[in-house]
């Protein structure tokens, strides 16, 4: 489900971040209370997982959500997000978003 989103919303598959951000939804699905705290819940457990730092996982989720709001599909954005959108750089609140709309089961 988050590749099929993450595509829509203009995230390439080929930069390092796409993987992170995919892994970042996957456990905000499991738990949604994850995104509060996103360094200890998301960002060290990725880190963990992928042998890197929770800086360098916070970066490239960074950059990657960047991507999204400055190559992305206007309307999939405001689909996805409605016509607030949270800025770049949110990225606890675009992978919530994400998530949420997964947990849903809503379609983009």
């Amino acid at each position: 489900h988050s590749a099929h989103m993450l595509c829509a919303l203009g995230i390439p598959t080929n930069i390092l971040g796409y993987p992170y951000l995919q892994k970042a939804i996957d456990l905000a699905i499991k738990d949604p209370t994850a995104t509060a705290n996103i360094t200890r819940d998301i960002y060290v457990p990725i880190a963990s997982f992928l042998n890197t730092t929770p800086e360098q996982v916070r970066f490239e989720i960074s950059l990657a959500v960047q991507d999204s709001w400055e190559f992305g599909d206007r309307e999939q954005m405001q689909l996805f997000f409605g016509h607030g959108t949270v800025k770049a750089g949110a990225n606890e609140k675009f992978i919530a978003a994400i998530a949420n709309r997964i947990r849903l089961g809503l379609k983009e």
